[in-house]
């Protein structure tokens, strides 16, 4: 069986599915009750949605083999696939419209129920509302700023700040069921995170099951330790003093984690002696010697070294945001100073141009104690390292 083949199968299948569930929603909706229907609604409400979801999903996949084929009727049989695939998941939409109409009216007011965009985005939207009473008596709902929360791909060091924002929330929210927060909750997951529930069906009774497995595998203190130092020794060397926006993202990614071991509540001594003289490493030459000068670096701490790093890096943009066109000029001139100097003894015959090349070879493979320096090669050693 060809992909092809398999994956229209795979569709059907979920069609079918999708067909029956629709049957039952439009089959209910008319005689909903309020006490006994609402669950099962908001239920369906969540599988539909899920359908509808992967159902684009393969149609997608369906249409780019598709689209890659070369067959004589490609082209037909692509554009009939998709206009099937568009009428198809028409249907289920009108279908999902229809139930979320019946259970704003069943439900008395709107619960912060899945939507698309929470459900789909990498990063999900929650409406929050605040309600105060006047003194007057009157109900005033002030409408709060959506809060924000990314989604959870199974990376260990991410799980502090994710449950941390989930279980404020949604966890907490005593509004919410347990299918609802459950449902949430599998929205907000993927990867690896999402494989560790995949085969708990969306119950009330799962939810506080699906968050001990959770737990279980990514609320790790000390892999979330190594993590975060782990991630400070990996860091990317910056090679250019001049390179301030390397330079400010090399000192971010160390902040954050430093700050983030410290929320562990790791001793900053336990990963100094070795973080510090990595992260040092890492830093260009003549900016390391210039926040090292007149300092006992080889005893400082990640703090320590943050703020010297930090000092320089802000007097040198600081710098950068008033002289980005002379350091443009100086690295220009320095490079034309180059093209000349290296250039300006190739001019004439070629009898001279062999002499000039034969004395640069014999320059370059003499030993170094052999060369005398030049006057002012001298007088330039004598300045930099004393006489």
């Amino acid at each position: 069986m060809d992909d092809l083949t398999r994956k229209r199968r795979v569709r059907g299948g979920h069609r079918a599915s999708a067909s029956k569930l629709v049957a039952k929603i439009v089959e209910a909706i008319p005689k909903a009750n309020p006490e006994k229907d609402l669950v099962w609604l908001r239920q369906s409400q969540i599988t539909l949605r899920d359908k509808i979801k992967m159902l684009k999903e393969l149609d997608e996949q369906v249409i780019d083999i598709l689209s890659a084929l070369k067959d004589e009727d490609a082209d037909e049989q692509l554009g009939k696939e998709i206009e099937d695939s568009d009428e198809a998941i028409a249907e289920l939409e009108r279908t999902l419209l229809q139930l979320d109409d019946a259970l704003g009216k069943l439900g008395g007011q709107s619960l912060p129920l899945l939507t698309p965009t929470n459900l789909t985005s990498a990063e999900g939207n929650l409406d929050q509302s605040h309600v105060s009473i006047s003194s007057a008596g009157k109900i005033i709902r002030a409408k709060l700023p959506k809060l924000r929360l990314r989604n959870f791909g199974g990376k260990i060091c991410e799980w502090p700040e994710f449950w941390d924002g989930f279980s404020s929330s949604i966890d907490n929210n005593d509004q919410l069921s347990d299918v609802d927060k459950f449902a949430y909750l599998r929205g907000y997951l993927e990867g690896p995170a999402k494989s560790t529930i995949a085969g708990l069906s969306l119950t009330g009774a799962n939810y506080k099951y699906a968050v001990e497995l959770l737990k279980k595998r990514f609320e790790k203190k000390n892999a979330v330790q190594r993590a975060h130092v782990n991630k400070l020794m990996q860091l990317p060397a910056v090679y250019k003093e001049r390179d301030t926006l390397r330079l400010r993202k090399l000192y971010d990614s160390c902040e954050a984690n430093n700050r983030a071991l410290k929320a562990l509540g790791v001793n900053e001594d336990l990963y100094s002696a070795i973080a510090v003289p990595t992260i040092m490493e890492k830093l260009p030459e003549q900016f390391r010697l210039t926040i090292t000068r007149g300092q006992n670096f080889l005893e400082w701490s990640m703090e320590e070294m943050l703020d010297a790093f930090e000092k320089e890096l802000e007097i040198r943009e600081a710098h950068n945001a008033v002289g980005t066109n002379s350091d443009r000029e100086q690295e220009r001139h320095e490079r034309n100073s180059g093209i000349k100097k290296f250039g300006q003894h190739h001019h004439g015959t070629a009898a001279a141009l062999l002499a000039n090349e034969t004395r640069e070879l014999c320059l370059l493979f003499e030993e170094p104690q052999s060369r005398r320096l030049r006057g002012s090669e001298r007088s330039e050693v004598t300045k930099e390292f004393g006489s």
